[in-house]
């Protein structure tokens, strides 16, 4: 008769993405707990009463463990912000291999309060010939007015016969863009922004 040596908390392991650094935007983190015996062997079925303790920067998190039946059990479960996230994985109060473990949190950025902070284009001089101009000093020139009024825009000439205008909004609305030299509109100036 073989005797089945059972799941030896000291020799299971846990791994996985749940385990790794993330950012406390995603929806959820998971990981995977495997049984193993005494000698390293994993266990093919399930029934272990696996307990995972997840202590965050504010308290403890709730998280889920799913009993797979083969041996493996999954781990779900959301970070509640930035910080360190302590996790401790037990079997009859005993740690498993690597337990506790340490997982740093980072904050990431959320599409709803990102916007663009800088917007920036080049202006390419040409001559009469349409022939790139490859030195500065032109008179060129960037206007922008927007739903409050004029835009201050920073130009720069590169001196290689291109412009760089760099210029910031952040209200909703329309933009008119207008670029010039010497006084005139260049080609396909002016032109409307939107935003929002």
């Amino acid at each position: 008769m073989i005797i089945d040596p059972g799941t030896d908390a000291a020799h299971c392991v846990a791994y996985g993405p749940g385990l790794e650094p993330a950012f406390d935007t995603v929806d959820k983190l998971s990981f995977t707990i495997e049984a193993r015996d005494k000698n390293d062997k994993p266990i093919n079925q399930g029934g272990d009463d696996f307990q995972v303790d997840i202590q965050g920067p504010d308290g403890p998190i709730p998280a889920k463990v799913v009993d797979n039946k083969d041996g493996t059990y999954g781990v779900t479960y959301k970070p509640q912000g930035p910080g360190p996230h302590d996790i401790a994985v037990t079997l009859d109060d005993v740690p498993i291999k690597g337990s506790t473990f340490h997982v740093d949190i980072k904050p990431g950025a959320w599409a709803r309060t990102t916007f663009i902070d800088h917007h920036t284009f080049m202006i390419q001089t040409r001559d009469l010939r349409d022939k790139n101009l490859r030195e500065g000093g032109q008179p060129v020139a960037v206007a922008i007015t927007g739903p409050r009024g004029p835009v201050n825009v920073n130009l720069t000439d590169n001196r290689d016969g291109t412009y760089t205008a760099v210029y910031t909004i952040k209200d909703k609305g329309e933009y008119k863009i207008n670029v010039t030299v010497d006084g005139t509109s260049v080609k396909g100036s002016p032109f409307i922004q939107t935003v929002g």
